[in-house]
């Protein structure tokens, strides 16, 4: 098995996508910076990726901690963070 098309070292990419993501937002929004590294974190502790980002729902969001704006910011801005890459 090539060990670049195994399904874990692709996740392993989604992670670090999504990690690399918010910090692209903390830049963007400077003011929110600390609150986004909670986020990340929060995130990251759960095991989310960045393409499970976009299909998370609220229940989802509120259950790691992460606060309803905070939420919306970070799934509106994926296609565009996206387009940066």
């Amino acid at each position: 098995m090539d060990i670049l098309s195994s399904p874990l070292v692709s996740e392993g990419d989604q992670v670090e996508k999504l990690m690399n993501y918010v910090d692209w937002l903390a830049i963007r929004t400077p003011s929110l910076a600390e609150q986004l590294m909670e986020c990340k974190e929060a995130l990251r502790k759960g095991g989310y990726t960045f393409k499970q980002l976009q299909k998370l729902s609220d229940a989802q969001f509120t259950k790691i901690g992460i606060e309803d704006g905070f939420m919306m910011q970070l799934q509106s801005m994926c296609n565009k963070y996206d387009l940066t890459l």
